[in-house]
C-alpha cells in the first residue's frame, strides 16, 4: 500500500479575542500555546517538520489539553516520517511518534505498514511486531516499543507481550526530553528574570539562582547557589524570581536548575541594525498599498538565516516575494550578540506605510 501524506492541517487562528493581559495567567497561556502553533503551522506548510515538532512541543509545554497542537504534531511527525522514508528505521520513529499523539489516525497506521514493508517485515504478522517492539525498546524508544507492543496484541492475546507492554507504560510519562528541549526552556526562564532584574537594578550584580519548577511551571523553590555577598539582594532577588512566575511547562525530566540574573542580553542595537539592512533591501512592487506582510526566519550564533517563512500572507504573491528577496539580500548579519542562545526565532513586518520592522 503507498504512503501518503496528511493533507488536512488544523490551523487555528489567533483571534484578538485571546490578546489579552498579562493579568489573567489562563487566559494569557491560551494566547501564548495558540501562538506557538501557528508558528508550528508555517514551519509545516514550508517543510521545516523538526522546527514545526518544537513549536507545537511548547505549545504543549504551555497547555497539555491543547488538542489541535497535539493534532499538529501528530501531522508534523507523519509527514517528517514521509521524508525520511528511504531511511527506515528513522522514518519508523516519527510514525511512532505520530501514532502515539494520535492512536486513531488511520493515514498514519498505513504510512507505519508501508515503511514497515520496506523494512522487509510484515505488519500483520504477531512476531514480526514483536521483534520490532523490543527493538525499540533496545533503543529507549519507549513510545515505538508501545506502539509495535499493542499491534501485536491486536493480533494476537498474549501474557507476555501484555506484560512487557505494561511495564514500559508508567516510564513513558517521565521520559526525558531531548537536551536541546531543556536549554531552550532554561533559556527562556533566564531571560524573563534577567529582563526583569535589568529594568529594576540597571548593573547592580545579582546572585546566581537555583530554581525547582512544579510541572505546571510554578516555582516550588527557589534558592541562593551562589550569593551576590548581600544577603538582602540575595533575597530581594528569590523575591524576583517568585514574581516572575509561573514560566512555560518544563520539559519531562528537568529536575532543579541555575538561572544568572545577570545574563541579560541587550538585543536593542542588533535589531535595529538588523531592521535597517532588511529596510534598505526591500522594493514593494508597484501598486502595493499599506498591506502587511509578517515574515519569520531563525538565525544561528553566526548570524547565518535559514527557515525563512511568510507568517501572514498581504494576499499579493509578488509582494510576499519581495518581503522574502529582502531578507534574503540584507544577508550576511552580524553574529548574534554575545550570551545569546544557539538559536533564535525573528519575526519582521513589512509595512509600506512605516517602512520599518519588528
Amino acid at each position: 500500500m503507498p504512503m501518503r501524506a496528511i493533507l488536512a492541517i488544523r490551523y487555528l487562528a489567533l483571534a484578538a479575542a485571546l490578546l489579552v493581559s498579562a493579568s489573567q495567567p489562563a487566559a494569557a497561556q491560551l494566547s501564548l500555546a495558540v501562538e506557538l502553533n501557528n508558528a508550528g503551522v508555517r514551519w509545516l506548510n514550508a517543510g521545516y517538520f523538526e522546527s514545526a515538532i518544537e513549536q507545537f512541543e511548547a505549545a504543549l509545554r504551555v497547555d497539555p489539553s491543547y488538542s489541535v497542537a497535539r493534532e499538529n504534531l501528530a501531522i508534523a511527525y507523519n509527514n517528517y516520517g514521509l521524508r525520511l522514508k528511504d531511511k527506515p528505521k528513522e522514518a519508523i520513529k516519527q510514525f511512532h511518534r505520530a501514532l502515539f499523539c494520535n492512536p486513531d489516525n488511520a493515514t498514519t497506521k498505513e504510512n507505519l505498514e508501508g515503511i514497515i514493508r520496506l523494512m522487509g517485515k510484515n505488519p500483520q504478522s504477531f512476531d514480526d511486531r514483536v521483534a520490532l517492539g523490543e527493538e525499540a525498546q533496545a533503543t529507549a524508544d519507549l513510545k515505538g516499543a508501545s506502539i509495535e507492543f499493542e499491534a501485536a496484541l491486536s493480533i494476537r492475546k498474549d501474557p507476555a507481550v501484555s506484560a512487557k507492554l505494561a511495564a514500559i507504560k508508567p516510564l513513558i510519562a517521565s521520559e526525558p526530553s531531548t537536551e536541546r528541549q531543556r536549554r531552550s526552556h532554561q533559556h527562556g526562564v533566564q531571560w524573563k528574570i534577567a529582563q526583569r532584574w535589568k529594568a529594576e537594578h540597571k548593573s547592580i550584580h545579582a546572585p546566581i539562582l537555583k530554581l525547582k519548577l512544579g510541572k505546571d511551571g510554578t516555582l516550588a523553590d527557589v534558592s541562593i547557589s551562589q550569593t551576590s555577598g548581600d544577603a538582602a539582594l540575595d533575597k530581594e532577588a528569590a523575591d524576583l524570581a517568585r514574581k516572575c512566575a509561573p514560566f512555560d511547562h518544563p520539559p519531562e525530566g528537568v529536575g532543579e536548575f541555575t538561572v544568572d540574573p545577570n545574563s541579560f542580553v541587550d538585543f536593542g542595537p542588533y535589531m535595529a541594525e538588523l531592521n535597517r539592512r532588511i529596510k534598505a533591501a526591500w522594493l514593494p512592487p508597484s501598486g502595493f498599498e499599506s498591506k502587511r506582510i509578517t515574515v519569520l526566519f531563525k538565525l544561528n550564533k553566526g548570524g547565518e538565516l535559514s527557515h525563512l517563512v511568510v507568517l501572514q500572507s498581504s494576499g499579493e504573491d509578488s509582494a510576499d516575494k519581495a518581503a522574502l528577496e529582502a531578507v534574503k539580500q540584507a544577508t550576511p548579519f552580524k553574529p548574534l550578540p554575545k550570551g545569546a542562545p544557539d538559536e533564535v526565532d525573528i519575526t519582521f513586518t513589512f509595512d509600506r506605510d512605516k517602512r520599518s520592522g519588528n
